[in-house]
């Protein structure tokens, strides 16, 4: 289901909607959690894979900038994206 081939961004409604399809030997269901399923979306988005089996190389990426490789560095390793500010 996170193969970005499947998912579709409705701009009538603004949902993203995903294409399932599914057979005996391949489930349509499978658990996985809902950060790491994000990250995976996040990461399909800005490479040329079709699946993440680790880190992307940087060849990998649509737009290889530095600022680009960290953004991806830090959603796969959980970093905040922003940091906190103490009021």
């Amino acid at each position: 289901m996170w193969d970005k081939n499947s998912l579709l961004v409705d701009l009538t409604d603004g949902k993203i909607k995903t294409f399932i399809f599914g057979f005996d030997k391949h489930p349509i269901h499978v658990s996985q959690d809902v950060v790491d399923g994000l990250k995976e979306t996040i990461i399909l988005a800005l490479t040329t894979l079709h699946r993440v089996l680790g880190k992307p190389r940087r060849i990998d990426f649509i737009d290889q900038r530095e600022i680009v490789i960290r953004f991806a560095e830090n959603i796969l390793h959980g970093n905040p994206l922003v940091k906190s500010v103490e009021l």
